[in-house]
């Protein structure tokens, strides 16, 4: 893999990671709120500590956080022109299996509907753009976020 593919790829990441951070931010109700406590990036994608939900507004911000992130990596990719639309999807969905095999099992339980998770995500990507671009960079630079950066 060239420098390039591989900035590009932990670009787009970390737009992922950022994502997950900033739905549990724009989408947790007072009692779905999650304590978010860092937000890392490794060589081979990244994760999110996090407290877990006890409550059933909390869950459903879990579904949306979990769906932000492939979301925010789709849109990185599509905006800086690194796959054609088909590659595109298909890297997307090799990079966040683990977030939707969790989805596909856990949004069962959830009082939204799969539509409804999917536009909450959605929203939150388009309307935090900007900082989600800004704290991307931030990520990339240091490897690591805190939950003051959000």
């Amino acid at each position: 893999m060239s420098a390039s593919s591989y900035d590009e790829e932990s670009f787009a990441m970390a737009a992922h990671q950022v994502a997950h951070a900033m739905a549990r931010r724009a989408t947790a109700t007072p009692g779905g709120r999650i304590a978010i406590k860092r937000v890392i990036l490794t060589p081979t994608g990244g994760f999110i500590e996090h407290a877990r939900p006890t409550h059933a507004d909390g869950f459903d911000t879990l579904l949306i956080m979990s769906l932000a992130g492939r979301e925010a990596a789709a849109r990185w990719a599509r905006l800086h022109k690194f796959a054609k639309p088909e590659p595109l999807a298909r890297w997307t969905d090799e990079r966040c299996a683990y977030d939707h095999d969790w989805f596909r099992h856990a949004h069962t339980d959830s009082r939204l509907s799969v539509p409804q998770l999917r536009s909450r995500a959605g929203r939150v990507v388009i309307d935090n753009w900007r900082r989600i671009e800004r704290l991307t960079h931030q990520l990339v630079k240091a490897r690591r976020l805190s939950a003051n950066d959000f």
